[in-house]
This record gives structure tokens, sequence and C-alpha cells, in this order.
């Protein structure tokens, strides 16, 4: 709702006043709105109503919403400005019998980033809710620095709600409480990693006496987690769980000596249970043929350490002498992962 808007709405009953003392009270369904604001209109002193960085944050793969304040008052004294909202020489009436104005800013910069942010298409929309006063977002989320400023009455309830890609959470403003969050985006923790290098030298024996004593081998195991894909939608269908891709990369051939990994038996991470594994990548370097395989585990979305243990199996199959060769000594790695 514009400014222009409110005004008509509130009839004789101006809820704004050029210049001069307000002497009527403003309409019960007053509100207006600021699509823009390169900085906080909110106080930082006496009241205390900017959020703290973990409060009024709501994420998902094509937005990042943070809310820099919340604020309800009769009347907002000389440390906030206003003027960036109402314009310059606005005023605002007391509010009408029984109610009071709340304002919402979002954050003008945050740091705060949607995983996805570059997928092209998409469905995206919000709904903000000031007592009886509701905005809706049919395209998009509201901008950041965007300010709305709304006649209600006292703890009446201030809820932002985003639907992205047909899943919808929301967040009570009053009381920082989530309804349907999206767990995964609400660790404090990245969404990367990977182990020191892993390295051996294996040698297979096949039972007519063939062997080969010397297959080195030197790998790392990558870590990423996610909820949603892009082009692929949500990869989760429980908000508590994430998906988490185990990805590494493995000399599997040389000189037509095949050592073929399933990486579903090499790779395991406790009790988790495989949702997927499959080869993503191969090249070549000199006489050596690589494979990268990976590994797709269900987790909770609470979870950041990880206890990997990462076992490469035989057998070595070497089809020019006709042999199939059982690797008889190797090496195991187990370890923990933790995201940073």
């Amino acid at each position: 709702m514009s400014l222009t808007a409110a005004l008509a709405l509130s009839g004789c009953q101006m809820p704004l006043l050029n210049g001069g003392e307000a002497t009527l009270q403003a309409s019960p369904d007053f509100a207006t709105e600021s699509h823009h604001g390169s900085f906080s209109i909110c106080s930082s002193g006496t009241y205390g109503i900017r959020l703290s960085d973990h409060d009024g944050v709501i994420l998902g793969p094509h937005f990042a919403l943070k809310v820099e304040c919340l604020a309800s008052m009769e009347e907002f004294d000389t440390s906030f400005r206003m003027d960036e909202l109402l314009g310059l020489n606005e005023k605002l009436l007391q509010p009408a019998t029984g109610y009071e104005y709340t304002l919402v800013q979002f954050a003008p910069h945050h740091t705060l980033q949607p995983s996805h942010p570059d997928e092209s298409a998409f469905e995206l929309s919000a709904t903000l809710t000031i007592g009886e006063q509701v905005w809706e977002f049919e395209d998009g989320v509201p901008a950041d620095g965007s300010s709305y400023l709304a006649s209600a009455k006292p703890n009446a309830p201030v809820i932002l709600e985003v639907t992205d890609s047909g899943r919808t959470q929301s967040i009570d403003l009053r009381s920082n409480n989530m309804e349907d969050a999206v767990d995964a985006y609400y660790q404090n923790w990245g969404w990367e990693g990977q182990t020191d290098w892993l390295e051996a030298t294996a040698a297979a024996q096949a039972s007519n006496g063939a062997t080969i004593d010397n297959w080195n081998w030197k790998t790392r195991l990558e870590f990423s987690r996610g909820v949603y894909g892009e082009g692929r939608g949500w990869l989760v269908d429980d908000n508590d769980r994430q998906l988490l891709t185990i990805e590494f990369e493995w000399p599997r051939e040389n000189q037509g000596a095949v050592w073929n990994l399933d990486p579903a038996d090499a790779v395991s991470l406790g009790s988790n249970r495989i949702v997927d594994s499959g080869i993503v990548g191969n090249r070549d370097s000199g006489n050596w043929s690589y494979r990268t395989y990976f590994v797709t585990f269900d987790v909770a979305a609470s979870e950041r350490t990880f206890q990997y243990r990462f076992e490469p199996k035989g057998p070595i199959t070497w089809a020019a002498e006709g042999v199939t060769l059982t690797v008889t000594e190797n090496r195991h790695y187990s370890g923990g992962m933790v995201f940073q």
C-alpha cells in the first residue's frame, strides 16, 4: 500500500499532518510503506529494538531476509529516522484509541545469501502481516531496506511468511519462533569441507601367482551438504533432514589393470543411510585413468560432525592376463569430518 493510498483510506481522519501539532487520531486501518532504504531508520538507543544478528532471519534457495528492527509504540522519538519512511516534514498523528504503531524494517545491509541465487526458473512469494494489515508479495520477497508501518492493537501478531519453490516457512517476529523452518539453512557452519589427503600402496595377487605390488593411490574425501538442487528442487521431504554427499577421485585403471570401486562399499558414514552413489567424472593422466565417485547419505540437518570410514576393496581385474587379483595389502582410513 502506498502512502497516497493510506491517506485515501483514512478518510476524514488524516493519518499524517503537514506541520503543526497532531490534533486528530489516525485511522485504525492506517498503513504505509517504503520499498527502499540505504540505512537503518530504527533507534539504537533506549528502546533497543534492533534485532540481534541471529534473530529475524529467514532463508531459502532463492532468498535471504534479515529483519533490522521491530518497534511498537504510540509515538516515535527523533532517534527514529521516520522521514525516510514518511517523507520530509511529515508527522504521524496519535494512533486511534486502543491502537499503537508497529514498524518493521528489513536490514539494508547484511551478509546472508540464498543457496541458489543464480537459478532462473523458480516460484517465490511472501506475506507480511502486522495485526490486520497484510502485504502480499506475489513474485518475490520484501526488498532489503524496505519499511512497513501499520496501526495495530498492542501485541498484535507480526508474521513474515515466505514460500520458495512450493515450501513455506514463517517467522513470528515478536517471538522469533519459526514454523516449518528448513533446519539446514539455520546451522551456523559451511556447506562444504574436505579431509586431509589419504594415501597407500596396495598389493594384489591372483590364484595363478600373478601379482601387482605397487598400486599407489592418493585421494581426499570432499563433503558437501544440501537440501535443494538446481533443476531438481527440494531434495528431502522432511525439514529436519539434509543430504550429505562425499566425492573422491580414484586411480581406476593402469595399463589394462582395472580397480573398479563400488563407492557405496568403499565409504561409510556411521549408521547414516545411503540414498545414492555412482560416478560423476573421469580424467586420464599418462598411463592412469581416474574416476570421480560419489556417495550420498540422508543425515540430520543439525548434524555437524561425521565419522567416516574409507576402505577401498578389490578385486582388480587384468583382462590381458585373464586374471582377477585379490587385494592383499592396503590401508583403510577412519576419521572425523567437522563442518566449519
